[in-house]
């Protein structure tokens, strides 16, 4: 982190960094500050006026920033600008480059950050840029990108608490906690719980700040975000729970996702949502002549021990009909797998293909498995076989693939 030695403290109690080289000719010698911004430095009165032109912009800006009482004056001058849309000389302006702490702001070109915020800030940025430019249905291609976020919050988490209890960095825990869900949902669509749980445990780290800093403003409201992010946590724990066979676990997130759907109505519920769920499940079990009887409408009057049977009979039910009539079984799936992609609105194929598609590829030359998500490239060709590398696709053509591989 940079030394209070390295930054200026201006009137409104915000700081900006020492400018360490002429802003014209780069020059590290004889350097005099800008007397408006005190963000840029030059070594004579010719290099200023020289950069005065390219300068000008940022100067204005800066300004007008390092008025700003808050980090809410400070978004509004932004907005201004954007309203604006261009710079002086026509260019489009930048201001998506900026992100306003509670230390000021800090650019994506910074190499340091100011004191109190993380060295790896702009791990987030990179983070929630990857998720937001990349289309709904293959942001799980910005693996990589995401797990060095979640790497980098676990390894300092007492420092990120530390940075989110300011109530202006409220939306960059939003922001992680966004490209978080998309890791969630990775790993538990590959199997790997036990990383989806520690997803799923700094996710509500993270959401316990969005929520501490929400003031039910209209203007700044986070709170549906929330609610969205931790009806997902429930949903995620829940499946992952039913793969894991840990229906006692179950017990309590089935009450509290009924609960919450009654609590939020307003929240786009999953078309199988937790009331359903257990409504189907009680409706069988009333069907099947199941003791006590169960009322499909008042989980709080169902008790623990009855709850779990309740979690436990679908697959146990499953289990007996699959050992009992395997070809009326597997007719079945069929026709469970035909609805569901009716649902999702995609072939059957198209289904089967995404239950996979969480699955890491190997090089097909040295058997490298990818570090995460779309990390290692196709074959350009048959885009049947992936490479971690220039060198081993050579190898591989070479070795045999320039017989079979064949345009798509």
């Amino acid at each position: 982190m940079s030394s209070d030695d390295d930054m200026t403290t201006l009137p409104n109690g915000s700081k900006v960094r020492n400018p360490k080289k002429c802003g014209n000719c780069g020059a590290t010698e004889n350097l005099r500050k800008c007397n408006k911004c005190m963000a840029e430095a030059y070594c004579s009165r010719d290099c200023q006026v020289a950069h005065w032109k390219q300068h000008k912009f940022m100067c204005k800006l800066s300004c007008k920033l390092n008025k700003a009482g808050n980090s809410m004056e400070a978004l509004q001058v932004i907005m201004q600008l954007q309203m604006k849309g261009t710079q002086p000389d026509g260019s489009p302006i930048q201001s998506s480059a900026l992100m306003f702490t509670h230390a000021g702001p800090v650019s994506t070109n910074d190499t340091k950050m100011p004191p109190g915020v993380p060295d790896n800030f702009l791990y987030i940025r990179k983070a929630s840029s990857k998720y937001v430019s990349l289309k709904e249905g293959k942001r799980e291609f910005g693996e990589a990108v995401y797990k060095k976020l979640l790497d980098e919050l676990m390894g300092n988490k007492a420092e990120w608490e530390r940075f989110f209890n300011f109530p202006a960095n409220q939306t960059h825990a939003g922001d992680a906690c966004m490209a978080l869900d998309e890791l969630a949902s990775i790993y538990n669509g590959r199997g790997d719980y036990e990383n989806c749980e520690k997803v799923l445990d700094m996710m509500e780290f993270l959401l316990t700040f969005v929520k501490k800093h929400d003031n039910g403003s209209a203007q700044y409201d986070l709170s549906n975000f929330t609610k969205r992010h931790e009806y997902r946590i429930l949903n995620t724990r829940y499946n992952m729970n039913l793969e894991l066979n840990r229906y006692d676990q179950n017990i309590s997130i089935m009450r509290e996702g009924v609960a919450f759907e009654e609590r939020h109505k307003v929240i786009t519920q999953l078309k199988l949502s937790f009331k359903n769920m257990f409504k189907g499940m009680a409706d069988c079990w009333n069907l099947m002549g199941r003791t006590p009887k169960v009322n499909a409408k008042r989980i709080d009057k169902v008790s623990d021990d009855t709850l779990l049977q309740l979690l436990e009979s679908p697959d146990k039910m499953q289990k007996e009909f699959r050992e009992m009539n395997p070809q009326v079984y597997r007719e079945w799936e069929k026709e469970v797998d035909r609805k569901v992609a009716d649902d999702f609105g995609v072939s059957v194929e198209e289904l089967q293909i995404n239950d996979g598609k969480m699955t890491l590829q190997r090089c097909a030359n040295c058997n490298k498995v990818e570090p995460g998500l779309g990390e290692f490239k196709r074959c350009i060709q048959c885009k049947t076989v992936v490479y971690c590398g220039k060198d081993c696709q050579k190898k591989h053509w070479k070795a045999g693939h320039k017989k079979v591989c064949v345009k798509k």
